[in-house]
């Protein structure tokens, strides 16, 4: 009888040590993922971050000509240009032309799209955040940068 407890008392006791094993496993991927996910350098997509400053939307079929980060400690630098077709920009220069943010007269440049040399300009300070965009009507290019 004593030897038939013994030999049932091993016999359960090795599922609890896989199942000891297999709950460590899990903890450690567990904590392996959260590493890994938090080490992840996130960021807004920077098309995003232009129609949010601007309120001005890129079409989803744009070209992305650049869409450079830089990063320096707490400063940072995004450098984003996209070419559209034609019939997109003129929509954009409408968007732009109908926006409360348009100003024909460059007085205040702040916060304002205003007729620049070749198409407009925006320039925008927040928060300590710099945002500044020419679009090209000649080229049909938008250049967007933010420093911060």
């Amino acid at each position: 009888m004593i030897a038939l407890n013994l030999s049932l008392l091993l016999r359960n006791r090795v599922p609890l040590r896989r199942m000891s094993i297999l709950r460590n496993i899990k903890v450690l991927v567990l904590l392996l993922a959260v590493a890994l996910f938090s080490s992840c350098d996130y960021r807004t997509p920077s098309k995003s971050r232009f129609e949010t400053a601007c309120g001005i939307e890129i079409p989803d079929k744009a070209t992305v000509l650049k869409d450079h980060y830089v990063e320096a400690g707490k400063e940072y630098g995004i450098e984003y240009n996209v070419q559209l077709t034609e019939a997109d920009m003129k929509k954009c220069v409408k968007d732009i032309l109908k926006s409360k943010r348009f100003s024909a007269a460059a007085t205040d440049k702040n916060n304002s799209w205003i007729p620049a040399k070749l198409g407009f300009s925006f320039y925008l300070a927040k928060d300590g955040i710099y945002y500044q965009v020419e679009v090209d009507t000649m080229n049909n290019v938008i250049e967007y940068n933010e420093e911060g």
